[in-house]
């Protein structure tokens, strides 16, 4: 598809203190451009000069409208709670709520790519196949992401220490000298360990999706404003338990919800059902190829 070797720059926020969503799912799609001979390349600075890149695909919040507007450049935003006036060629947004959202456009409409349809699953659980649901619920897997940016795991690591955990620290997360128990440290594949467990416990991040294509049930705190609308989705579709949020954790309700959830197999296979019905696991080939088709458009309609 990219037979003259197109140059794409991904600006991108990256950082623990950011969280590291964007960067992984943007890596994913990277990944299936790299494949149709596309060269891509990582930005973080939102200064640096775009002009020798064909495609510019923006996921980060710390851009405005008129940046957007003004690459001079086939641009890509992937947008997560329609925080901008969109004047793009394509729009992302592959969360559950995706067409629930109100989204602004400026002097030109994008093509949507909307929904979870489209979510960017890293390969590993794009070829992984779902668990199988035991009637005896022993093992909890626990993760609140690369960065777990409230530093989240020790709270939760002793609140369940006396359960069988399996605990997954990412790259970025800060905390390794509070954790007491066994742990592995940013793992090549998660995926793998994911599928050794019963339920998981977790944040309302990205992490959703990649347990949701191996329909792992889950319980989820909410560690920041950007996911509320994940968490409300989840609660209300019923595919899986929101355990409040950073400002109200209760240690003890997320026990009872555990107990809840390992004790009751006919709940987590309806769970388990409705969360892999719920995403797509080729969504990065969907959006990969729909952006191209729509670049091959925009070529030639400048020709």
């Amino acid at each position: 598809m990219c037979e003259d070797s197109i140059k794409i720059a991904f600006v991108i926020a990256y950082g623990n203190q950011y969280g590291l969503g964007h960067y992984v799912r943007m890596n994913t799609l990277a990944d299936v451009f790299v494949k149709y001979n596309c060269i891509c390349e990582f930005i973080t600075d939102v200064n640096t000069d775009l002009g020798n890149y064909d495609i510019v695909i923006i996921d980060t919040y710390w851009v405005t409208d008129e940046f957007i507007a003004n690459t001079n450049k086939f641009t890509v935003c992937y947008d997560d709670n329609a925080l901008y006036c969109y004047s793009c060629d394509v729009l992302i947004n592959a969360n559950f709520y995706a067409e629930e959202l109100n989204l602004r456009f400026g002097n030109k409409k994008p093509e949507l790519l909307l929904g979870s349809k489209y979510a960017l699953l890293r390969k590993q659980f794009q070829i992984s196949e779902p668990i199988s649901v035991k009637e005896k619920a022993e093992k909890i897997f626990v993760c609140f992401g690369g960065s777990d940016l409230r530093n989240f795991t020790p709270k939760i690591v002793e609140t369940l220490k006396d359960y069988n955990l399996e605990i997954v620290l990412g790259a970025e997360t800060q905390c390794d000298e509070n954790i007491k128990l066994p742990f592995h440290k940013n793992p090549e594949n998660i995926a793998e360990i994911m599928k050794k467990c019963d339920i998981a416990v977790t944040a309302c991040g990205s992490m959703v999706y990649e347990l949701a294509s191996l329909g792992l049930p889950f319980i989820a705190v909410v560690q920041a404003d950007n996911q509320q609308l994940v968490s409300e989705y989840i609660d209300k579709n019923n595919l899986g338990t929101i355990c409040g949020d950073w400002n109200n954790f209760d240690s003890l309700q997320l026990k009872e919800e555990v107990e809840l959830l390992i004790g009751n197999y006919e709940r987590r296979v309806e769970e388990h059902n409705n969360l892999i019905k719920a995403v797509n696991k080729n969504g990065a080939e969907l959006v990969a190829k729909g952006i191209l088709e729509e670049y091959g458009k925009y070529c030639n309609s400048n020709t």
